[in-house]
């Protein structure tokens, strides 16, 4: 995605034997393409469930879809730990001339202490698609755990229950 003449790419990679998520900028001149730094990196436990679409919102932010990074049953608790960026959609301010980001002030966790800052949602599992309504709610694709996939429409400071619900079900279920 392609905004201030830069162009963003999430990748999961392994780095020095460890999974992460990468968030980085680059530049394009002719045909040269450069990158200009790591504008974030995530530590993914597990190599999967590690979401990674990266869109562009009506607002101009940069919102980024991060798993909880694996395994089944969230055995992390990722999901409903709002101090990681696991488990989360973020939602970042990347208008800026040198390689980094800001924290939107309208963040909605921005004055939660128990919650990142990037944060817009939580309590997601892998959520692998989104997309955004003309009212700026997101339409979210989640990967469920056994039973159910969810589509949820998200709005800013939402939770979707991961790992305590799976769609709209107790998890596990027979609690």
């Amino acid at each position: 995605f392609e905004k201030n003449k830069k162009l963003y790419l999430h990748l999961s990679v392994q780095r020095d034997g460890d999974d992460v998520g990468e968030l980085s900028a680059w530049t394009l001149d002719g045909t040269d393409l450069t990158q200009q730094g790591t504008i974030l990196r995530v530590s993914q436990p597990y190599p999967n469930h590690n979401a990674g679409q990266i869109v562009f919102g009506q607002d101009g932010m940069l919102y980024v879809g991060m798993g909880d990074g694996g395994w089944r049953n969230d055995p992390h608790n990722h999901g409903q730990n709002g101090a990681t960026l696991l488990g989360s959609l973020l939602r970042l301010d990347v208008d800026k001339k040198d390689d980094g980001y800001t924290i939107p002030i309208d963040n909605p966790f921005i004055d939660n202490p128990a919650v990142a800052d990037e944060a817009w949602a939580i309590g997601l599992r892998n959520p692998w698609k989104f997309s955004f309504a003309p009212d700026g709610r997101a339409i979210v694709a989640d990967v469920g755990q056994n039973a159910f996939e969810e589509v949820s429409i998200v709005t800013a400071g939402d939770n979707l229950g991961w790992n305590t619900r799976e769609a709209r079900h107790c998890f596990p279920p027979n609690s």
